[in-house]
């Protein structure tokens, strides 16, 4: 997905109609990048609604579940510079 075409939103405003026959091809990869995702959710708080979202199918993942976690791939990577910025707390040893 290096190559990829971005997106500027995490979730599609058309809905993905389901179809119960197709299974995600790799379930255990959805599985694996969902959970990655899960850990992002610490400083990109914007994304907690589509991740949650996706996480409600980690049980049996579908093709249009795997095409919205590409999505949200596709949407982490035109953001780059969106996000909390951690920086290290103050010393508050000395307080009692």
């Amino acid at each position: 997905m290096t190559s990829c075409k971005l997106s500027s939103t995490p979730l599609s405003t058309t809905p993905i109609t389901p179809s119960a026959s197709e299974v995600a091809p790799h379930p255990s990869d959805f599985r694996q990048i969902v959970g990655s995702l899960q850990h992002l959710l610490l400083t990109c708080s914007d994304l907690s609604f589509v991740v949650n979202n996706v996480c409600q199918h980690m049980h049996n993942p579908q093709a249009e579940h795997m095409i919205m976690v590409k999505r949200i791939l596709r949407y982490v990577k035109s953001t780059p510079d969106l996000g909390l910025v951690l920086i290290p707390s103050v010393d508050f040893s000395g307080l009692q």
